[in-house]
């Protein structure tokens, strides 16, 4: 599929979003000549990064770096555009988790904003989502909007602030399972906020521990220093972050003891896990760091485009929805169909 502003092009072919006549593409998961990464948390997680050359923020890049000592990145601050080609390109913050960003894209008089992860919660473990006004919005969605259960996030998360209050007080640990970037960190900053002692299983902490280490010291926040690894020899009780994917991927050795809670809505397809139904769950919290349609609607406002582009899970019903509003949308590319060979 093809699209085009008045400068600029794009087309999508196989799953691979990209500008017409350059050498960027955009989140792609096919190797290509440079290939926009908005978010680290994807790579670090599957252990694999696309593209000969990989454009990403300068936060992402120090998270990524030692994980992948070998691969040409192309670091980028934020608010400093930068030229390639003949494109002008500036990375923004987008709030979902550390080293998350927004591209915009600059040709002549035209301009585009890829979203891609991206979070405006009011309460920002790190950066906040910044916005630009441009010409054209590409809008990626990893989750449909309107499979999230319509739930005030910060009253959610101040019912399991209560809740792990009245688990600690029993003398008992509670167990989250979070999504190990962006959930879990923003997660653990409230927690933190709250007075309440927070932990981090084996492989969260050291994803913890290396946000914290690319980071300059001084930058590094209260929380995140105030993390600590989850040994089952502790004393006191704690609310223990366990990795969702870990979770979901296999049965580590060794589980933290306690109440056992889940953020998201995901937690029937988590128990097609033969081992995890032996796990038992006394409550999820429709917490998600994925946008909801209040999002959608503050991005939409806050770029201020002219055209709006939707693809990824859930896109049909998103136009739809923006359609009614008065707003310019169209779906950009198909949903990836599934195949069985």
């Amino acid at each position: 599929m093809r699209t085009s502003g008045e400068d600029i092009q794009l087309s999508s072919e196989n799953g691979v979003v990209a500008l017409e006549h350059t050498v960027l593409t955009l989140d792609a998961e096919q190797s290509t000549l440079v290939n926009f990464l908005s978010s680290p948390g994807p790579a670090y997680l599957r252990g694999k990064v696309s593209g000969k050359q990989v454009l990403l923020s300068d936060e992402a890049y120090r998270i990524l770096v030692a994980r992948f000592p070998q691969t040409p990145f192309l670091p980028c601050q934020y608010f400093r555009p930068i030229v390639l080609g003949n494109l002008s390109i500036e990375l923004l913050p987008s709030g979902e988790s550390p080293g998350s960003s927004f591209l915009r894209v600059q040709k002549n008089q035209d301009s585009l904003f890829f979203a891609s992860f991206w979070s405006k919660q009011s309460s920002s473990a790190f950066r906040k989502a910044v916005f630009k006004p441009s010409h054209m919005l590409l809008l990626k969605l990893h989750a449909n909007p309107f499979q999230v259960p319509g739930t005030n996030a910060r009253k959610e998360v101040d019912r399991l602030i209560e809740f792990a209050q009245k688990i600690l007080r029993a003398q008992e640990n509670l167990v989250i399972a979070a999504d190990s970037f962006g959930e879990a960190q923003h997660l653990a900053s409230r927690l933190q906020a709250a007075g309440l002692a927070t932990a981090c299983d084996t492989r969260l902490h050291a994803i913890m521990k290396t946000l914290g280490e690319s980071m300059p010291p001084t930058e590094v926040p209260a929380w995140l220093r105030g993390l600590r690894k989850h040994s089952v020899q502790a004393t006191e009780p704690a609310v223990v972050l366990v990795s969702k994917e870990q979770l979901l991927a296999q049965r580590p050795r060794s589980l933290p003891k306690g109440v056992w809670a889940w953020l998201g809505n995901e937690l029937p397809q988590a128990f097609q896990q033969p081992w995890m139904s032996g796990l038992t769950f006394v409550d999820a919290f429709a917490i998600h760091n994925a946008p909801d349609t209040a999002e959608i609607q503050t991005l939409v406002s806050e770029v201020r485009p002219s055209q709006v582009l939707v693809y990824g899970e859930g896109a049909p019903q998103v136009v739809q929805w923006l359609a009614g509003r008065g707003v310019p949308a169209e779906l950009f590319a198909p949903p990836r169909l599934q195949t069985l060979f």
